[in-house]
């Protein structure tokens, strides 16, 4: 764009001196025929001074007569020329008028385009500082994301070691038996919706990278149904493997839960590319801290039943039950809380993707417009010379009107022809 615009003002430059050129020599034509124009005065004022002279002497011969006619011809040639000229100067003026009125408008457009540019710039700026601020957020999860990992990991470890507590809960297997059916209802319904979010995430994976590779698409569909099946059987198995022991209860709900963590990373991993990244990585951010809001909730309901010093007593099993109850609700209510985080991402990057094609319409207006700015700027008005662009369509003997966007508010006529 920058090379553009010196082109134009260097052609403006070029412009105002052959304009100056123009008028100089004007000027000094109309003197030299001013000056030419006296002299044939005077020569026409002799001549019809000889005239007089010679019409006294029509008697002495017919000769002298035929010269007078001669140089009357010559005089009413002479007039002729100065007439003429008088022509050339008055559309010579004409021309430097229509030069002079084509400067501001072209100084217009100008300053048009710069201010474009200028605000193109300034958004290109906020997009970036946007991008680095999105990219700050992603790493800082991920930072999250590993110390997580390393306290589940850490909290494994200190439940392996509680392992000889949970030969005190083997006589609740009669009270905990509605718990485990809850539980067996609530992981086959997670289970299903589950496959069936990913089935949609799927759906949009397939809408929005059409464009990627479709091998690297493959390999990461297979895998992710390779895992989602893997993780419903292994549901399946830990819900139908529940005998009643709460420690391997509790590790095996830890397990579920680090399995959904495992998928929800797996969809994100497979929606996300490019543009949608940032966006959906920051929804997926917030799903997974209240996914582990919820795990902790849980936790917090539920690692109370295991501590060695707590009497069993009935109420106190009918209260744990009730707060495993209640942390179940909770985990739904962060389920769907997911669930809506999820639907609102997919909207977001609908309207990103409808955002990149009114982007691309206008960039492509925007270089039509250029393309014609250039051709006005390189073409003299008014002409027959022609045109060969790959964005017009050739036309013959006909005028095209061509207005240049709103914003430069005027009309230019051109006349193309094309090239037999």
């Amino acid at each position: 764009m920058s090379l553009t615009m010196s082109a134009v003002r260097a052609q403006l430059e070029a412009a105002n001196r052959q304009l100056r050129g123009t008028r100089q020599f004007v000027e000094e034509q109309a003197a030299e025929r001013e000056a030419e124009r006296d002299e044939f005065d005077a020569r026409l004022r002799a001549l019809r001074d000889e005239n007089q002279q010679l019409a006294a002497r029509l008697l002495a011969g017919a000769r002298v007569v035929a010269e007078v006619e001669q140089l009357e011809a010559q005089a009413r040639e002479m007039n002729q020329m100065i007439t003429d000229l008088e022509a050339r100067k008055a559309e010579s003026d004409e021309k430097v008028k229509a030069t002079e009125e084509k400067i501001p408008i072209l100084r217009e457009i100008i300053a048009n385009l710069e201010s474009q540019l200028e605000q193109k710039t300034s958004r290109e700026g906020e997009v970036l500082q946007q991008l680095e601020s999105m990219r700050a957020a992603i790493d800082d999860r991920d930072r999250k994301m590993r110390a997580q990992l390393a306290e589940l990991q850490a909290l494994r470890g200190e439940r392996l070691d509680r392992a000889d507590v949970c030969a005190r809960c083997a006589s609740d297997d009669d009270k905990h038996a509605e718990l485990l059916e809850s539980v067996k209802d609530q992981a086959r319904l997670l289970a299903e919706r589950l496959a069936h979010r990913a089935r949609r995430l799927e759906r949009a994976h397939e809408r929005g990278s059409l464009a990627e590779e479709r091998t690297e698409d493959v390999s990461l569909r297979d895998r992710l149904q390779k895992l989602m099946i893997s993780c419903c059987f292994r549901i399946q198995n830990n819900t139908n493997s529940l005998n009643g022991d709460k420690c391997s209860f509790l590790q095996r709900t830890e397990k579920m839960t680090v399995e959904t963590h495992i998928i929800r990373k797996i969809h994100c991993r497979v929606t996300v590319a490019e543009i949608k990244d940032a966006t959906y990585n920051y929804v997926s951010s917030r799903v997974l801290r209240q996914v582990e809001r919820s795990v902790a909730d849980s936790k917090s309901a539920l690692y109370p039943q295991l501590s060695p010093r707590s009497s069993p007593s009935p109420r106190g099993e009918g209260e744990g039950a009730g707060a495993a109850g209640a942390a179940l609700a909770a985990a739904w209510e962060r389920l769907a809380a997911v669930e809506r985080a999820e639907d609102a991402a997919l909207k977001r990057v609908a309207d990103l993707e409808m955002q990149r094609a009114q982007l691309a319409e206008v960039a492509q207006k925007r270089m039509y417009s250029k393309l014609l700015l250039g051709f006005l700027c390189e073409k003299k008005p008014f002409t027959k010379a022609p045109v060969s662009m790959d964005s017009f369509v050739h036309c013959s003997g006909l005028y095209i009107l061509i207005a240049i966007g709103k914003q430069f508010k005027f009309f230019h006529y051109l006349y193309f022809y094309s090239e037999p």
